[in-house]
Formats: structure tokens, C-alpha cells, sequence
């Protein structure tokens, strides 16, 4: 053997097991979402099972398609078998690839949904309608969740649906962008729900950054919360105050109380009727609603953007575990009142019209209006369509057959009815001025004066006058958020033309489709690059994108100074407020009122009264009742129709307050995180208005090849207030004592209604 001939074998030797391990890398199944439930239009984890361990320089890339049936292909870190993917239409399927370092493909396998629990390891389910709420519940035991969405009597489509956790380490997404999904987290204390885990496992992590970004916590405290909320305890970051130690409550009326019940909860301390052993919090957060002395028994706190709401009672044990009115403990701690959804069975069919059944589906169809282009309606389509088959039959027979009366005239009439008609449809659609790319967007600001945190939503319709491919990536140069936004295209919730969710077939327009690149590594706040995105001639595409960061760009004045002291009187927030941003039609939303505040300037301080012009949350949507559909109920108060992205904006806001789906017929379920409502129970107070100077905020569109033109484009700002609440407890030892002392319990009081039983007690 030569030299050369010996150098070639020993380099076959090194390269061959690197060979043989990328071929033999095998795709065998895959997990998509949180215990097989996830949403279209929201990011889903998704965990790729493959039949060796990937190599180093490999990656995993999952194709799917968006909401307008268009291929899109999302990729995993180097050497990571698992991602977030986004899908964008309900029965599409999935296709799973396995990259070299040149990004080409050596395996691939198509996966497509099942309605079996697991088949042959892969767990890809039919997705949970984006109406239907999803509560992750940690622990197995029964907490009467099910029996309080059962008395709220809702429609099987709107009815939440109950995911358990087992092992939070292996069922939860490590990244808060997994659990978009989630409607609430609900924490009991089961300690062996959480063996093995640790304080700062990135499942927990997650967790708390989704509640800080618009989650919904419910924290149920027990018994055997000790080991879970002492110092380094697992669920340390979600305690509603700082824990002393575990007590007795040995009073049910209080309980009894807070759940506006009229059973008896009986706590003898015997075994069948225990005392009820709850935490013991000192320097409680938020707002306390029920309380026994300095005991909290049930509180809502702000965590962020977010709410934590606490209770502190083991529900699935005794005594609370033979009480009949458990459940009313939920729906009370929770806010929940009854629904009548049966009410809006005909404004559901009114609203297909507009091909939306969500708030975001209709501020989504004010961005796709651009100045100098004119719509043709799909009407008038039809009638040109019907007028040509007539033309071509009925009217071009009676022309050549029975006034020219020469039948073999069609060959020449049928070429000019053709032509007449093509020539129509072009003048129809030549009318349009706009010759250029042109982007339409509004952006949202929000900011949370406690701890600095800024959010940034962006929401984008693009047009494109020709057939063409961009690549596309958002930056903002604002001053409080991330310079790089994660950009992804924007469904439509629901089964309309273009929804996401669509009862007929929709053929694909584009067999190539684009990708979603991340830097690799992904950083925080990474930025997301779209590669060619394909736009047909004189066609929209809309897009969205997000940012979080923590202040750290430019700090925030600390908000408990003298200079920015906001407190509620009569229900009315008055004091000092001080903003770090300018804004234009300003007001304040506290409690149940909405506060005009006018203009207000960065860093000057704004004196709140009561003397200021203010009405009910309720009374927001109220719009002219000649721009409603005069089909439309009498009781009817919100305009589905309006194009006004402040009003649209403000209901986004303020969705549940104002009273949810039962007083608007829309849902709040696409984009939910972005509500502020839920914090209005708590000891935060929400500042809102147009920004005075949008272009230091606005974020920006962009493509690496030509410049797109700005269409409309509008700022929103929405700012988190600290507000020192009046404190009204649902009862206290000392109203208790004053009952007792006059020999009226409540036991005595079983006869007469909750609401005034609560106005005796607060006399």
C-alpha cells in the first residue's frame, strides 16, 4: 500500500462514523404543544423525537404553514431537537426536517394531525378552538375548578378546557412564548408536584415571566404549603406577600362570607371537621378581599402586566373538600359572574359578514384599508360574472340567432363579449394609485411604572402592487423597549374567509413558501428575519410583532416618589401623576371609572381630581347608534364595525371590565395577554392615550432590498399605575366581633340575601 492510498483510508476511517451518524439520523415522531393542547396562531412548543442523537453542528426545522395557507418553516437552535412553532390553519400538516450545518436537509418525515391520544409516540391533536379558555392546573386532586365553570352555563364552544400537570420539569415550555396559549395557571399545594424541581428551573421560570407579560395565576394555598412558599421554595415568586408562618383559621363564617354562601362551613378541629391551616402572609400585595384580622384569606395582586390571585384554603381537603359551596370560593376570588351567551346567537351570524369573531380580527381589518386603493367588493365580482354568463349564452344567442339569423356569427361575437368583459374587469381593477409596497401599523406601548417593564406590540398590514418576495424584519427606536422585535405573521381568529380555523377547503396559493430565521444563538429579544415572503399582485399580508424587556434601556423613575402618588377616593383616583412619555386625549381607568385627563407631558407632574370629567368603564364602547348595524339588538353598545384603532384598542384593553363577551358579542381569546382589564381589581390604575410624539416609539418595517412606503400608522401608550386602593374587605375580626356581640351570627342571618348582609356588616 502507497503512502497516498495509506493517508485516504485513515481519512475514510475518521469521516465514515460522522457519515453513517447524519444518515442514520431518523425522524421517529414528534409532542406538539403543552400535553398535546395547543392554538393555531400561537407559538406551541414542539419536541422532536429522533432515532440518534443529533449531532452538534445539526438542527431540527419544522414546516407548516401560516394563516393564509402559505409554507413556513421555522428552525430550531444548533443542536436542539426541540422549538416553538406557530400554526396557522386547523388540519394542516406538519413536516419535520433534519439540517446539516449548510442548512440543507439530510431527513425528513411529514406528520399529520390525529385524533388519537398518541400514535406510535407522536402526540399531534386536533388544536383547542381559539375561543375555549386553557387552565393549566397543577396536581391531580379534585379543587372544584370543574364544578365552577359548570355553573357559569357556558356554550360547549367557549367552555375552558382543564390541562393537568404532573411533572412540571417535563409537561411545561421552558420559554414563556410557549405558554401563549394559556389562558390561567392555577398552583395548588401539592409538594409532589413539584419533586426535583428547583426555584430557578426554566419551567418555573417560565411560568412567572408569562404571568409578568399578562398571565393569570390562581395561587391556592393548604396545608402543605409550607415546603413550596419558604424562602427558596419553588413557588417563592408567586407568593402574594412574605410568608411568617402556617396558622389556623378557625372561623367558617369568614369563608362563608367571601363565597356569598348561605351553608354552613363547619370547622370543629376533629378529624372529619379540621381547621383550616393556611399560610400566613405579612406585608400582603395588592388587594386584599377577604381577611380574618391580619390573616389574608383571599387577595388579587398585579405581578407586571399580569394578575395573581390567591386563596388561602386547600380546596381538596376537608373541611373545604365536604363543603357544597366550594365552588363559589373560585367564581367570588376569581371575578366570574354568570354568561348569557345564548343572547348573542344572532349577532354571531351577523358578525360572519365581517369575517372576524375577535377584537384583534377587527383591529386587524382597520390596518387593511390603504389610501389610493380601491377595493373591488366581492359582490361586484358575482354580478359581473353573472352578467358575462348571460351575455355569452342568453343575450349572444338571441343576437345571432334570431336578430342577425346567422348562427355562425357566435366565432366572431364570442371573441368581442370576451374582450368587452376582460377590458371592464382590468378598468375595475386599474384604479388603484399605488404602484409601490405600502405598510399600514399600529403600535402599542406599554409600560408598568413599579418595576420598569415595557412591552411593545406592533401590528402591520402590508401591500404589495406587484408579484414579488421580500425579506422582512421590525426595529423600533424607541427609547424603553427592545431595538429587535419578534416578528411573525398575524392570524385571523375564527372560521371567516381567511380565518385560521376554516370549515371548507382552501387550496394553496404559493408551493414555496418562507422561513423564519433566528440568530443563532438565540439571544433575548432576538431578532426574528421573515425570508421570502411571498405577496401576490395588489395583495395583503399582515404581520405582528413583539418585544419585553425589563427597563434596563432607560430606567424608570421610581414611581413612589412625592411627585407621583396616586390614591382612590369615593372610587375615584386622585393625587399626582407623573408619566415618562407625552400623551394626547389622555385618561385614567381606575376601578370601575374612566377619568379624562387631557394632554399630559413627559416627566411633569399631573394633578388627578375628582372634579374632572369621568365615566364607567361600561359606558366605553357606547358608540353613535347610527354607525351600528341596524340590524342589530337595541341592547347592543359596541360598534364591531368601527375602523378606529383607539377604540379598538381601548375595548383591547379593557375587555373584561367592560363586561366581556356578554356585553360586546366579540371574543378577547387571540392575543389575550395584551388585556390590562384584570389589573383594574387589583392596586394598579391603567393610563391611556395616543402618543403626543409617536415617531420617537414607533417601531419600523423593513426590507433588505427596497424601501416600503408608510401608509397609516398610529401610537398607542398604555401605562401601569401603582394606586393606593380603598381597602374594603369583604369582612374582618372586628366586624365579625360587633355581630357577635350582639348576639347576631351569621348563621342567624341565613334568611336574608348576601348583598345585604355585606351593607350591614359595612355600616
Amino acid at each position: 500500500m502507497s503512502r497516498l492510498q495509506y493517508y485516504f483510508t485513515l481519512l475514510l476511517l475518521i469521516i465514515t462514523p460522522f457519515q453513517l451518524r447524519a444518515d442514520t439520523v431518523r425522524v421517529q415522531s414528534v409532542d406538539v404543544g403543552i400535553n398535546g393542547c395547543y392554538k393555531v396562531g400561537c407559538w406551541t412548543p414542539v419536541r422532536v423525537v429522533l432515532s440518534d442523537s443529533l449531532p452538534e453542528t445539526f438542527s431540527v426545522a419544522v414546516e407548516t404553514v401560516d394563516s393564509d395557507g402559505v409554507p413556513v418553516r421555522f428552525q430550531s437552535a444548533v443542536g436542539k431537537t426541540s422549538l416553538y412553532v406557530k400554526h396557522g390553519r386547523a388540519g394542516a400538516s406538519m413536516t419535520v426536517f433534519v439540517l446539516d450545518e449548510n442548512l440543507n436537509p439530510v431527513e425528513s418525515r411529514v406528520f399529520s394531525q390525529s385524533s388519537n391520544a398518541a400514535k406510535n409516540g407522536t402526540r399531534f391533536l386536533a388544536p383547542i378552538p381559539t375561543e375555549r379558555p386553557i387552565f393549566l392546573v397543577f396536581g391531580t386532586r379534585n379543587i372544584a375548578m370543574s364544578d365552577a365553570i359548570a355553573v357559569r352555563h357556558l356554550q360547549e364552544n367557549r367552555r375552558p378546557v382543564l390541562i393537568t400537570v404532573n411533572d412540571a420539569a417535563n409537561e411545561l415550555p421552558d420559554s414563556p412564548n410557549g405558554m401563549e396559549c394559556v389562558s390561567m395557571v392555577v398552583l395548588t399545594m401539592q409538594p409532589e408536584i413539584f419533586d426535583n424541581v428547583q426555584p430557578d428551573s426554566p419551567q418555573i421560570d417560565a411560568v412567572h415571566k408569562w404571568l409578568s407579560r399578562g398571565g393569570n395565576v390562581f395561587f391556592v394555598g393548604g396545608s402543605n404549603a409550607e415546603p413550596l412558599v419558604k424562602t427558596s421554595g419553588v413557588l417563592e415568586k408567586f407568593l402574594p406577600g412574605r410568608f411568617d408562618r402556617m396558622t389556623d383559621l378557625r372561623q367558617g363564617e369568614v369563608v362563608e362570607l367571601f363565597a356569598r354562601s348561605q351553608r354552613t362551613l363547619v370547622m370543629t378541629g376533629s378529624d372529619e371537621t379540621p381547621f383550616l391551616r393556611v399560610p400566613h402572609f405579612t406585608e400582603p400585595r395588592g388587594t386584599v378581599i377577604a381577611s380574618d384580622g391580619d390573616l389574608v384569606i383571599a387577595s388579587r395582586s398585579a405581578v407586571g402586566f399580569g394578575r395573581l390571585t390567591y386563596f388561602a384554603g386547600d380546596l381538596s381537603s376537608a373541611p373545604l373538600s365536604n363543603w357544597k359551596d366550594r365552588h363559589l370560593l373560585i367564581t367570588t376570588a376569581l371575578g366570574w359572574s354568570g354568561d348569557t351567551d345564548r343572547q348573542f346567537t344572532q349577532r354571531n351570524a351577523a358578525l360572519i359578514h365581517l369575517g372576524y369573531n375577535d377584537v384583534s380580527g377587527q383591529l386587524r381589518s382597520a390596518l387593511d384599508t390603504f389610501g389610493g386603493i380601491t377595493i373591488v367588493p366581492f359582490s361586484l365580482i358575482l354580478i359581473l360574472m353573472a352578467v358575462y354568463a348571460l351575455a355569452v349564452g342568453g343575450l349572444d344567442w338571441l343576437l345571432v340567432h334570431r336578430l342577425l339569423k346567422k348562427p355562425q356569427l357566435t366565432w366572431l361575437t364570442l371573441p368581442l363579449w370576451i374582450t368587452l368583459f376582460c377590458v371592464a374587469a382590468y378598468l375595475l381593477s386599474g384604479t388603484n394609485s399605488v404602484k409601490q409596497p405600502v405598510v399600514n401599523q399600529v403600535d402599542m406601548i406599554d409600560i408598568d411604572l413599579s418595576n420598569g417593564n415595557v412591552r411593545q406590540s406592533s401590528w402591520y398590514a402590508m401591500y404589495s402592487a406587484d408579484t414579488a418576495r421580500y425579506n422582512l424584519t421590525a426595529q423600533t427606536q424607541s427609547d424603553y423597549g427592545s431595538e429587535k422585535l419578534r416578528l411573525c405573521w398575524n392570524g385571523l381568529s375564527g372560521s371567516g374567509l381567511g380565518g385560521m380555523t376554516p370549515k371548507t377547503f382552501s387550496p394553496p396559493v404559493w408551493n414555496e413558501g418562507y422561513t423564519l430565521q433566528v440568530e443563532q444563538p438565540p439571544q433575548r429579544n432576538s431578532e426574528n428575519k421573515l425570508v421570502q415572503v411571498p405577496l401576490a399582485t395588489r395583495s395583503t399580508k399582515s404581520f405582528f410583532a413583539e418585544s419585553y424587556t425589563n427597563g434596563e434601556k432607560k430606567p424608570l423613575e421610581n414611581p413612589t416618589d412625592e411627585k407621583n402618588v396616586l390614591r382612590e377616593e369615593q372610587g375615584l383616583p386622585v393625587g399626582k401623576l407623573t408619566l415618562p412619555v407625552s400623551l394626547k386625549n389622555a385618561k385614567i381607568v381606575a376601578g370601575r371609572w374612566a377619568v379624562d385627563i387631557g394632554d399630559v407631558t413627559a416627566n411633569v407632574p399631573k394633578t388627578i381630581d375628582a372634579k374632572m370629567t369621568r365615566r364607567l368603564v361600561r359606558e366605553i364602547p357606547i358608540m353613535n347608534r347610527s354607525l351600528l348595524d341596524s340590524t342589530q339588538p337595541l341592547s347592543v353598545t359596541y360598534n364591531p364595525q368601527s375602523r378606529d384603532t383607539r377604540y379598538i384598542l381601548e375595548v383591547m384593553t379593557l375587555y373584561t371590565e367592560i363586561g366581556g363577551y356578554d356585553a360586546l358579542g366579540v371574543q378577547m381569546m387571540y392575543q389575550e395577554l395584551l388585556e390590562l382589564g384584570r389589573l383594574l381589581p387589583t392596586d394598579r390604575a391603567i393610563v391611556m392615550g395616543n402618543a403626543a410624539e409617536p415617531e420617537l416609539l414607533r417601531s419600523t418595517l423593513k426590507d433588505e432590498t427596497q424601501e416600503l412606503t408608510n401608509g397609516r400608522s398610529d401610537v398607542f401608550v398604555r401605562v401601569v399605575v401603582p394606586i393606593e386602593r380603598e381597602q374594603k374587605h369583604e369582612v374582618t375580626e372586628q366586624k365579625r366581633g360587633v355581630l357577635d356581640s350582639n348576639d347576631k351570627t351569621i348563621r342567624e342571618h341565613r334568611d336574608i340575601s348576601p348583598d345585604e348582609l355585606r351593607k350591614q356588616l359595612n355600616q
